[in-house]
């Protein structure tokens, strides 16, 4: 099964990454839908701040067949967890089964940093991470359990070290708000373990490549000064009765394709500039 950019017969478990507000949620939900369209049962997980989807989402979710997790349910996931794995077993074919966690990186978060967490807090955390472990190793055996792990620039870092097999065995999709869209790019791994998104990167090549903005307004007044004087000439034969230049008249067109050429390039902002591959320093949730 495919959805998205994210083939699970290939990848087992799938990290979304992106910065606040670039639509990781966003994308689970959307992912969460196509699954169970296609069969899968789906956990939807957000343990440590709650779903922010809105109540007809949800709702909508829930009807499709949807089991949502929601704030401090840590006990319940583990629990829902496995229930639904053991019933599974009793399917023949057993569905897919998809748990999407999301929010993940604070949960690590709040696992690095234990300060101020209450001690019952931490413990029901760590609980949660060696069955998310134990279930993990079932889904390397398995083509029925899949995992997304969704949250704010995650980074293998932050994992316990038993999880450099799945980080390095997993897909890797980055969520970005581009020009008030959501845009979604695949990940993959450079030769120092780094992950990198080569169509982003390229985007912000050709972003890069565009000319500066004086550089543009010198170039469209003398084209719209030249088309305007072709213009004028074209207007004057016609006047005195002469018919149409030929050369005159293609000047004009090619004129007119370069100003609007000129026009798509104006827009100097580059809606790429805050990304994996511009970014200088990380922050934490």
């Amino acid at each position: 099964m495919k959805i998205r950019q994210w083939n699970m017969t290939k990848h087992p478990a799938c990290f979304i990454t992106g910065d606040s507000g670039d639509g990781k949620t966003w994308l689970c939900t959307q992912m969460a839908e196509e699954a169970m369209q296609a069969g899968a049962t789906v956990i939807l997980a957000d343990p440590v701040k709650g779903w922010d989807i809105g109540e007809p989402r949800l709702r909508r979710l829930k009807q499709a067949g949807a089991t949502i997790i929601g704030m401090d349910e840590y006990n319940r996931l583990v629990n829902t967890l496995d229930d639904v794995l053991a019933a599974n077993i009793l399917v023949e074919p057993a569905p897919p089964l998809i748990l999407m966690v999301d929010d993940f990186a604070s949960l690590l978060w709040v696992r690095q940093h234990p300060e101020g967490t209450p001690t019952d807090m931490l413990n029901r955390i760590e609980r949660l991470i060696r069955r998310f472990e134990a279930i993990l190793r079932d889904a390397q055996q398995s083509d029925i359990i899949k995992l997304v792990f969704s949250g704010q620039r995650i980074e293998k870092s932050m994992l316990p070290a038993t999880w450099k097999e799945v980080w390095e065995a997993g897909a890797h999709l980055l969520s970005m708000q581009i020009n008030g869209t959501y845009e979604v790019f695949s990940g993959e791994f450079d030769m120092f373990g780094n992950i990198i998104y080569p169509e982003l990167v390229r985007n912000l090549i050709e972003q890069a490549n565009r000319p500066d903005a004086a550089t543009m307004r010198m170039v469209t007044a003398h084209i719209r000064e030249e088309l305007e004087a072709q213009r004028t000439m074209l207007a004057d034969r016609r006047r005195m009765g002469i018919g149409d230049n030929a050369m005159q008249v293609g000047a004009i067109t090619a004129l007119e394709r370069l100003n609007a050429w000129c026009a798509q390039q104006y827009d100097t902002t580059n809606p790429y500039m805050d990304s994996p591959a511009t970014r200088k320093e990380t922050t934490r949730p």
